[in-house]
């Protein structure tokens, strides 16, 4: 049933007059794909992502897409609050728990470029427990790890 709350949450904002057409559009695209800022200009996009988690805050995907904004933006901080926003959730899905996995992978990521590297460590590690296929995140841990 959590599946088809979500949906109809997820048609209800893809509908919404509160977002720009080319975010709805590109909502409109397979939402577990990976995240990426496309070709949207940042501003607009931090716009409408700050109105689709106001209207659905408990959506992992806006969370995913507006820390990744933040990162593409080089906003690491901020990206970094909305990773660790995106990590708080309890996955209720494979999907979920998949995405949790790469949001520690993505924080994880960031500690390292921001030199918090036992932070770093940690975030692959629990990458790593939720999604034990990720060998990127198992590498770079080693990797971190030999070099304390």
């Amino acid at each position: 049933m959590d599946w088809l709350h979500s949906f109809h949450n997820w048609s209800k904002l893809v509908n919404s007059q509160d977002l720009t057409t080319p975010m709805k559009n590109y909502l409109r695209n397979d939402p577990l794909e990976d995240s990426r800022i496309k070709d949207f200009e940042y501003e607009k996009s931090q716009k409408d992502l700050d109105k689709a988690i106001e209207l659905d805050p408990s959506e992992l995907y806006f969370h995913w897409q507006r820390g990744s904004l933040f990162y593409a933006r080089e906003e690491y901080e901020k990206a970094m609050e909305e990773f660790t926003t995106l990590n708080g959730f309890k996955p209720k899905l494979v999907v979920d728990k998949l995405e949790q996995a790469e949001a520690f992978y993505n924080r994880g990521l960031l500690y390292q470029k921001l030199g918090r590297i036992e932070n770093a460590i940690l975030d692959f590690e629990k990458s790593f427990n939720l999604d034990p296929s990720n060998d990127a995140a198992k590498s770079i841990m080693k990797k971190l790890s030999e070099n304390i």
